[in-house]
């Protein structure tokens, strides 16, 4: 019996993992930030329904604390847990990758929405990967004010960003294109290593 789950938001990028051996009647967790070993304890049990009752009790706990138990609509695995720690290398630990969203852009009016599954597969859909990204460094934007939370959308025409006002927005959202000598450009090129990962 093994728990995953995963908290994420604009404080929060930590994994919780409870594993129950049956042979030992051991119960090991673990948990920390994401992308890094974290720390680990292991608690033994006299029965299987006293280990798997104290996991689910301690799961419950952990949600009601923001905790879940899935990513991208999907139950959380050993190789999801691995991808999102290979992310958070590429872009370093104190910076946050979080929630893929599908968008339609519109390369005419420069903006953004949040779209379903059916729109997706569209012909006229013109689709890209949204990300909320929060770094630990701030990055000056086009007038000079500093921003520590984006939205970058990736497609096919390159990559285009948007300033994150806390929520994810479904109308239409202004985006601009990150050039080469755009400040987060560097962060753009760490990033699509991730994209790749998010949508293998």
């Amino acid at each position: 019996m093994k728990t995953i789950l995963i908290h994420q938001d604009d404080i929060h990028n930590k994994f919780w993992i409870a594993e129950y051996n049956k042979s030992t009647k051991i119960v090991t967790t673990k948990w920390g930030r994401i992308g890094t070993k974290g720390q680990s304890k292991t608690k033994p049990f006299p029965t299987d329904y006293q280990a798997e009752s104290w996991i689910s009790s301690a799961t419950y706990k952990k949600q009601e604390k923001g905790y879940v138990n899935q990513y991208d609509y999907k139950p959380i695995t050993d190789h999801t847990l691995q991808k999102l720690a290979t992310i958070a290398a590429i872009i370093g630990t104190q910076n946050k990758c979080q929630d893929p969203q599908w968008v339609e852009i519109d390369l005419n009016n420069k903006s953004y929405k949040k779209i379903d599954e059916n729109r997706l597969q569209h012909p006229e859909c013109y689709p890209g990967l949204r990300l909320r990204i929060e770094t630990k460094k701030s990055y000056k934007d086009e007038i000079g004010d500093d921003h520590t939370f984006f939205n970058l959308i990736f497609c096919s025409d390159g990559c285009f960003r948007s300033n994150y006002s806390g929520s994810f927005i479904t109308t239409a959202n202004t985006i601009k294109k990150i050039e080469k000598d755009d400040p987060i450009y560097p962060l753009v090129l760490k990033l699509e290593k991730a994209v790749g990962l998010i949508l293998s």
